[in-house]
């Protein structure tokens, strides 16, 4: 089968890049108007994360039931203690993430 080559007249392409200009500047404001509306519940999320806390014993507990050695809990949250100098809900999801990466690498 033979192939042909497509030859767009100026006028198409003008209108062409026309469209594209209109559907870029309709997505940027859809995304604009959608990140007003969800930015102020993100912010909820963020600080809600960073103020629930835990006690050291708790935050060893959670990590032992990831599946920590009661050892290697008790280092992470050492490393929060110095670093930090708390054990939020945002560090705890941190420690699930890494756990769930090892564990995934682990297995292949």
């Amino acid at each position: 089968m033979e192939e042909k080559e497509i030859k767009f007249t100026e006028e198409e392409i003008k209108n062409f890049q026309i469209t594209c200009d209109k559907l870029y500047k309709l997505v940027n404001q859809l995304v604009d108007d959608i990140w007003d509306v969800i930015k102020p519940t993100i912010d909820n999320i963020s600080k809600w994360l960073e103020e629930t806390t835990f006690t050291k014993t708790q935050f060893i507990k959670i990590l032992h039931d990831l599946g920590y050695s009661f050892d290697d809990a008790r280092k992470i949250a050492w490393k929060y203690q110095m670093q930090e100098g708390k054990y939020t809900l945002k560090y705890y999801l941190i420690e699930r993430q890494k756990k769930e990466e090892k564990d995934n690498v682990a297995k292949h």
